[in-house]
């Protein structure tokens, strides 16, 4: 049950405060997911406009790899050059369009493009991060709320023994 839903396993084997505690860990995982989600994508549009209004990049339908480019080289002239120069006849040459060009107006704003950029894939990685949160919270519930029922399920007796005495006995349902 905890697998489908955080908390619904430890609430049917009467575990009712260990039931909240993964079903709000569920919800707050959720939300920093979303948060950071969203966060990404703000911080997308603004590395993408700060490029534009400083380099001259038209950010409409650019993949990541170009925003790569554009982040490494001050202008397209040099990317091209570059990649003649290390990869020869067999460059990936990108085309030296009014919709590819850029030339960063400074360094300082080629820098500030990069920090803009990676506070960008630093919020996508922590969504993700907020992925693995979720299995890991599903699966812990899920051995949480079996070693609940489990031990829910037990139970110690002492009880007279034939022979004189008392004896311990353990009985369990699985």
């Amino acid at each position: 049950m905890s697998l489908v839903l955080p908390g619904a396993g430890q609430a049917y084997a009467g575990g009712g405060r260990s039931a909240r505690f993964f079903l709000f860990s569920e919800g707050a995982l959720w939300s920093w997911n979303i948060g950071f989600r969203l966060l990404a994508r703000a911080r997308d549009n603004t590395f993408q406009g700060f490029a534009a209004a400083h380099a001259g990049v038209r950010p409409e339908g650019k993949g990541a790899r170009y925003f790569d480019d554009v982040a490494s080289y001050k202008s397209i002239y040099i990317r091209n050059s570059a990649a003649r120069y290390l990869d020869g006849p067999n460059a990936d040459l990108l085309p030296e369009t009014p919709e590819n060009s850029w030339e960063w107006d400074s360094e300082a704003s080629m820098r500030r493009f990069q920090k803009l950029r990676s506070a960008s894939t630093s919020a996508r990685r922590d969504a993700l991060l907020c992925v693995g949160g979720l299995v890991l919270n599903r699966f812990a519930g899920a051995i949480h709320a079996a070693s609940l029922a489990r031990s829910r399920s037990l139970s110690a007796l002492l009880v007279p023994d034939l022979r004189g005495g008392w004896a311990f006995a353990v009985s369990g349902a699985f």
